[in-house]
């Protein structure tokens, strides 16, 4: 633009004057002479751009910590003393008298079996005895006299014995045919209704305590596992009360991963709390480890273009800014902690950072 402005000004001064004939030699010199104007001032601008004002900033000492390991994981709530209740036997189910939810006291009936066919075989057993006690009796007369021998005798005795034997199985098999709750609690689960064809041993109910022992069970990978062990403690929050901490303690490490998922299970034993809690809540864990790692501590401000477990500081090195990648332990607080990558002498920037670039010029303030 400045050329075009000057080719104009000469073209209109040589037509004025008359001498067309120097027209293209003064053009070439006039030229010449802007561009020198042209690169004097961008020296000029370039000049100002170096006498930018600096950036003042503050800076600090790293400072090291042994700080406990904290594992963040998620688990599930359940009642210690949860329970599957089942029938001795199988058959069909007659009755079932309670709900999932439903409180129950300690020896309350829960479900019974169709009884026609279990009472039968107690009623047999029952008639078989009898009829083993009168022949008993029948050969002990005998042996007295001398009629039967020693044998008979003993014969008749051990068809007793076993009479008695089998009214005792009949019976018990009968108590079992009816659940009742062995502890005062919840049901957590039906899983069976009336009707139902079902076979010995089958869970019917799950029974929770309520006892308000709590447990929460969480999955862990191998690289956390081996900074935990029983009686570390942990702060769970759960959705239902957001802004309650509760505190826990590991009372079980699994031995094995589970083949599935190649997680270890943890159980941790809930405080007592006053607060009405419910088997199967989302459970958030911050697991701190007894056992302790040297870390860096730095300002939450200090650092930038944080991504996952990755950041950047500023460090100051003879006099200027130096942009470092650092590695993100955990942050707690208004603290970052850091692997101890840094220097330990290390001067770190704390404040002015945002406005930090390449080659930025600083001002270290007090």
């Amino acid at each position: 633009m400045i050329i075009k402005i000057a080719t104009n000004a000469l073209m209109f001064y040589s037509r004025i004057s008359g001498k067309k004939y120097k027209y293209m030699k003064t053009k070439t010199l006039f030229i010449s002479f802007i561009l020198l104007l042209f690169i004097s001032s961008c020296n000029e601008d370039v000049k100002n751009t170096n006498n930018t004002k600096p950036i003042k900033v503050k800076t600090s000492k790293v400072e090291i910590q042994n700080i406990s390991k904290v594992i963040h994981t998620s688990g599930k709530l359940s009642s210690k003393s949860e329970m599957k209740l089942s029938f001795k036997t199988g058959g069909i189910i007659n009755k079932i008298l309670v709900n999932t939810g439903q409180s129950v006291q300690k020896g309350q009936v829960l479900a019974q079996l169709n009884l026609s066919e279990i009472q039968a075989y107690a009623d047999q057993a029952k008639l078989g005895l009898e009829k083993a006690g009168r022949d008993f009796k029948r050969a002990e007369n005998l042996y007295k006299d001398s009629v039967v021998t020693l044998e008979q005798f003993q014969n008749a005795k051990t068809q007793l014995e076993i009479a008695e034997s089998k009214l005792q199985i009949a019976n018990f098999n009968l108590r079992y045919s009816t659940i009742t709750a062995p502890v005062t609690g919840k049901i957590l689960n039906c899983l069976s209704q009336e009707n139902e064809v079902i076979g010995a041993g089958y869970p019917v109910f799950l029974l929770g305590s309520d006892q308000n022992n709590w447990v929460v069970k969480a999955n862990i990978t191998d690289k956390d596992i081996v900074n935990i062990q029983i009686g570390d403690t942990a702060t769970i929050k759960f959705d239902a009360y957001p802004l309650k901490d509760f505190k826990a303690q590991i009372i079980e490490i699994s031995g094995a991963a589970d083949p599935y998922t190649g997680t270890y299970e943890v159980e941790l034993y809930l405080d007592k709390t006053y607060l009405s809690l419910s088997s199967g809540f989302t459970a958030k864990l911050d697991i701190y480890s007894s056992t302790s790692e040297k870390l860096m501590l730095i300002p939450y401000e200090s650092l930038v273009d944080a991504d996952g477990s990755t950041g950047y500081v500023y460090i100051i090195k003879e006099k200027k800014p130096v942009r470092v990648k650092v590695v993100i332990s955990q942050i707690k607080d208004e603290y970052v902690y850091i692997l101890p990558e840094l220097d330990k002498d290390a001067e770190i920037i704390t404040e002015g950072v945002s406005y930090l670039k390449k080659n930025s010029v600083i001002e270290i303030e007090n």
